[in-house]
């Protein structure tokens, strides 16, 4: 059930390249479907201001509706659209957060966090960061843990560094943007964390933040967050997101994670990455060829 409306959150993760041609929301007004239709015209987009709730977004707001768009098709049966609170399309570098939206479903009660997969050379930066780091946000390991490499695998609580900054980030920008707020306002409600590739993997990492906040709001009775429920679906997720400790608590709490059947992503492990890395390494080490020499081969391959 949990993830029946899911699949199609991921999808307004990804930017519309042709704004001009992009199908109109229901209900615009002239000046509207004016904006948008001039998209595709510098000049007049240039000129237009966009005043959404969608930080990043094209000036004509073309990324915000067809969020909007991809949400009210696949909750066309339940007779009420998914409210958009808050979203980012901003790149804000390598190891900073991803771009990603906040919808809340009152019908459901969820509010739903997708979050933005590979899309550029800077997502691509983030993708081979799998440098295994100590992260035991639930407690699992104990006074007693293994902080530092090597690390065992079956044992011990250790994340890909990269990404974990990024969930970090992530979380705090969620608390700048006011959605953490709106989120203690509704203790009622769960808080359901989505992606795709790697947005599905640091979205995870994202979900175990939320996870560690509402427990410490319990332990500190300070807030009705300590009511919150944490739920996880990701598509693709790559198998390097977290050791096997943190893998089987995510099973135990009920998350879930949807692979396609030849998809090899989802089938990686943080010491597949580190031996490829060091192997890529030590054959460029002994290589008697230029890089640009290598350059030339590669393309020529490609050709």
């Amino acid at each position: 059930e949990g993830g029946t409306m899911c699949p199609q959150y991921p999808c307004t993760a990804f930017r519309w390249a042709m704004p001009c041609w992009q199908k109109l929301r229901p209900n615009m007004t002239m000046l509207e479907c004016y904006r948008r239709r001039c998209c595709c015209l510098t000049p007049c987009c240039c000129c237009c201001c966009y005043d959404g709730i969608t930080e990043g977004d094209w000036c004509c707001g073309t990324d915000e509706d067809h969020m909007r768009r991809n949400v009210r098709e696949a909750a066309a049966h339940m007779g009420q659209e998914p409210e958009l609170v808050w979203a980012s399309w901003t790149n804000r570098g390598p190891g900073k957060a991803l771009p990603m939206s906040v919808f809340r479903d009152d019908v459901r009660q969820n509010f739903v966090i997708t979050v933005h997969g590979t899309n550029n050379f800077t997502s691509i930066v983030d993708d081979v960061g799998v440098e295994p780091v100590f992260w035991d946000p639930l407690g699992l390991c104990g006074k007693g843990a293994n902080k530092s490499t090597p690390f065992n695998e079956e044992l011990d609580c250790f994340v890909p560094g990269v990404w974990l900054g990024i969930a970090k980030d992530m979380f705090e920008t969620l608390g700048k943007s006011g959605v953490l707020q709106q989120i203690e306002e509704k203790p009622h409600y769960r808080i359901v964390v989505t992606g795709h590739s790697l947005g599905a993997g640091t979205g995870c990492l994202l979900a175990l933040h939320f996870e560690q906040w509402a427990r410490k709001q319990k332990a500190d009775l300070k807030s009705s967050a300590a009511q919150q429920c944490v739920y996880f679906c990701g598509f693709e997720p790559p198998g390097c997101s977290m050791s096997k400790t943190l893998s089987r608590w995510t099973q135990d709490a009920g998350w879930l994670s949807v692979v396609c059947a030849y998809d090899w992503v989802p089938r990686l492990s943080l010491r597949n990455l580190e031996r490829l890395r060091e192997l890529a390494i030590s054959r460029l080490s002994t290589c008697d060829r230029s890089k640009a020499q290598l350059t030339l081969l590669l393309v020529a391959g490609i050709i």
